[in-house]
Parts: structure tokens; C-alpha cells; sequence
């Protein structure tokens, strides 16, 4: 049998990764999550890793930018290129259970900090003061849920304390979008 390391996922079948990924470990899976390559097959295998209990919001944020939705962002479902309604598809399904709770945070593993998030909060606030809407948003409980969080102290494998002082401070500025807005414009 062909560890989970040395498998081959570039050249593998949909089929042949589902069975690799039905093998795999929490962690692994996560691990897959966060560098799988949307390129290749994410309605079929990122549909299922992510609807694995296991898959954190950490990675689920993460999964979610990888996927590049600013590209999509904006255009009607009906307006969407043929050959990317099955990437929309998976990215929906990312923000709807990001948004209902279905993800949480692993209290022993901090959050990354992912400048893409804060991007993102940004031109949420100013779709709201434009009187506009993306196709996702994300909650402002997504949002807490990352900032406590990202307050919280870890204790490493050396038992040294890191504190997330980047990442808490750019969800302080985007805990409250319209307010991350009006500090960046100097409003």
C-alpha cells in the first residue's frame, strides 16, 4: 500500500484520491486541505475533505482563499463561465458552513495570519457602504470566533508562549468592517 506522503495526488484519479483521503488522518487531512491544487478536481475531492468534522476554520479560511473567489465575487450565478460552476459550487459550500458554525477553531493550534482575510473584510465594508453585496460574506461571528482565538496564548512544543499579536490585531481593525473601512480611508 502507497503512503499517504508518496502518493502521487497530481497524477491521481478523483477516485484514486477519495480512496487515499478516506485513509487519511485529521491532520493529514487538513494538511491536504490547506495545498490541494484547485486546478485539479475540488468538486469532487475538496467537496468531501471539507465536509469532513475534522477540518477546523482555520483551514477552511484558508481552503476558501485558495480558491481565488475574488475572481468570482461578483458575477451573477447566471453569468458565470461554464467550466468554474463547479469551483463556485465548492467555495459556496466553504462559506455556508463557515457562516452556520459548522467550523471551529482547534483551541491548540493558533489561527495563520492571512492577509487575504483582512483584504477581504476590507471590500466587504465597502461593499456595505456602496449599498452592494458580493456573492460571500463573511459573519461578523466568523469573524469573533477568529479574533478570540487569535487573543489566546499557545504553548509550543518547547513550552515557550507565542502570542498572536499580527493576526489579532488585523481582526481587531476587521471585527468591525465598517470601521476597518473608515480607519484605512481616514474617514
Amino acid at each position: 500500500m502507497q503512503s499517504f506522503e508518496r502518493f502521487n495526488w497530481a497524477e491521481a484519479s478523483p477516485d484514486e484520491q477519495l480512496e487515499m483521503l478516506r485513509k487519511a488522518s485529521p491532520r493529514q487531512l487538513r494538511s491536504l486541505a490547506r495545498r490541494y491544487d484547485w486546478k485539479t478536481y475540488p468538486e469532487t475531492v475538496l467537496s468531501w475533505v471539507m465536509s469532513q468534522r475534522c477540518i477546523d476554520l482555520g483551514t477552511a479560511v484558508t481552503v476558501f482563499f485558495n480558491g481565488e473567489p475574488e475572481r468570482f465575487n461578483y458575477i451573477p450565478k447566471r453569468d458565470l463561465p461554464k467550466g468554474f460552476h463547479r469551483t463556485v459550487r465548492v467555495l459556496d459550500n466553504i462559506m455556508l458552513r463557515m457562516n452556520s458554525g459548522y467550523y471551529h477553531m482547534q483551541p491548540s493550534k493558533p489561527m495563520p495570519v492571512d492577509d487575504r482575510l483582512e483584504w477581504w473584510m476590507d471590500n466587504q465594508a465597502q461593499d456595505q457602504l456602496e449599498r452592494r453585496r458580493g456573492r460571500w460574506e463573511v459573519e461578523n461571528s466568523v469573524i469573533r470566533q477568529l479574533e478570540a482565538q487569535s487573543c489566546a496564548v499557545v504553548i509550543d512544543a518547547d513550552g515557550e508562549a507565542q502570542e498572536q499579536k499580527n493576526l489579532q490585531s488585523a481582526l481587531r481593525r476587521s471585527a468591525n468592517p465598517v470601521q476597518a473601512f473608515k480607519e484605512r480611508v481616514n474617514l
